[in-house]
């Protein structure tokens, strides 16, 4: 299988989840809908492909790997970046 190299707006992602960012947003939630709301559909729409890509075909620790050298500064608990990555794909999913 040929790895997807990630789209400009997954580091844009994942460095917006900074230090601070607790002191910022009250909730996880809606830090990403602000992040998407600074974002267009098309780029929202790459981010989403990307991680649906992602949880497909990559283990847990590739996933936490990948975060952990882009550039994000918030870490989670072993094992819950997938469900992070969920979070993000079914964000604003009714």
């Amino acid at each position: 299988m040929t790895e997807q190299a990630p789209p400009a707006i997954f580091t844009s992602f994942c460095q917006f989840f900074h230090q601070d960012i607790a002191v910022v947003y009250s909730s996880i939630d809606e830090a990403i809908g602000d992040f998407f709301g600074r974002h267009t559909d098309q780029q929202i729409s790459a981010l989403k492909d990307y991680l649906r890509h992602r949880l497909g075909s990559e283990d847990v620790r590739s996933l936490e790997a990948e975060w952990n050298n882009s550039g994000a500064e918030v870490d989670f608990p072993e094992g819950q970046i997938v469900a992070f990555y969920k979070s993000v794909v079914e964000y604003g999913q009714s």
